[in-house]
């Protein structure tokens, strides 16, 4: 633990990488005066920024919040998966990212799975590896008394978005009220109002890098206990259990043959239930 000369402050971004016994063996030896946090760059976009703002400054959220029904995340990226992360799948890879996001909306272990499809599967044509390259985690968890559904799509080989998108009841007209945070396109969208047109607020203009990475760096550097965006470590255990319990899940459906094929640029058919036959299983020898 030679760094410690360097710094009192180590931190780790997600993945964590390790079991959760491994981490607290670790905590126990850590040397006295160390801080270790955690932390995931998502927190740091300027579109979650915003959103974590809004929710508590702008009274409009804060309201339609109380009447959403369902929240979508979409954390999808163009470039296959190919080398050593086709051995790590979308789960651990993208699933933290999303939950980054949605923390600020609930704490991650008041999710509860759907009990009939909690997570589908895919795999883009052409992958190599044995893991998942597509995901969806079907939930819900309880805001003011009330059930609000969660469906998280994470995939690579698939089109790109990069999106959360809160939406209310469905009017007579046939259109829900939302409000959506484009992580990818650098907006945010209004349409929580039904007599006027959706608003569009950019937030970062066409061409201006995304600099999650460094704000979060500066945040920990300029900080002695920074707010939302770090998490001790302990915190960061608990959520990176919930990964790893979706982690073993999607291995037991890969095993059954109970994934959907995708073609690259696309996202899986699930609505159709269109998965592979059980001798095209994943993980298993014949």
């Amino acid at each position: 633990m030679l760094f410690y000369d360097l710094s009192d402050v180590v931190l780790i971004e997600k993945p964590l990488g390790a079991t959760p016994e491994e981490y607290r063996e670790f905590l126990e030896t850590a040397t006295g005066g160390v801080e270790i946090v955690a932390a995931d760059h998502y927190y740091f976009k300027l579109e979650v920024r915003l959103l974590q703002m809004l929710l508590t400054e702008e009274r409009t959220l804060r309201m339609f919040l109380d009447s959403v029904e369902e929240i979508r995340i979409e954390i999808l990226e163009e470039q296959p998966l190919v080398g050593a992360a086709a051995d790590i799948g979308v789960i651990a890879d993208l699933i933290p990212h999303a939950f980054a996001i949605i923390s600020l909306l609930t704490a991650i272990d008041r999710i509860k799975l759907d009990e009939e499809s909690p997570l589908l599967v895919g795999r883009h044509e052409g992958l190599t590896g044995q893991r998942e390259s597509y995901a969806r985690m079907n939930a819900s968890f309880h805001h003011q008394g009330r059930p609000v559904k969660l469906v998280i799509d994470v995939g690579k080989g698939a089109d790109n978005a990069k999106w959360i998108k809160l939406s209310g009841e469905r009017r007579a007209a046939g259109r829900s009220p939302s409000y959506k945070f484009d992580f990818g396109k650098g907006e945010a969208i209004d349409a929580t109002q039904a007599t006027v047109r959706a608003a569009v607020r950019r937030i970062r203009e066409p061409g201006v890098p995304d600099n999650a990475h460094l704000n979060m760096l500066r945040h920990v550097i300029e900080k002695r206990h920074p707010a939302v965006g770090i998490l001790s470590i302990r915190e960061a255990i608990r959520a990176n259990q919930r990964v790893r319990e979706l982690e073993s899940m999607a291995v037991e459906l890969l095993a059954r043959g109970e994934w959907t094929s995708y073609a690259v640029g696309t996202r899986p058919a699930f609505e159709t239930g269109a998965r592979q036959p059980a001798q095209q299983a994943i993980g298993t020898t014949s």
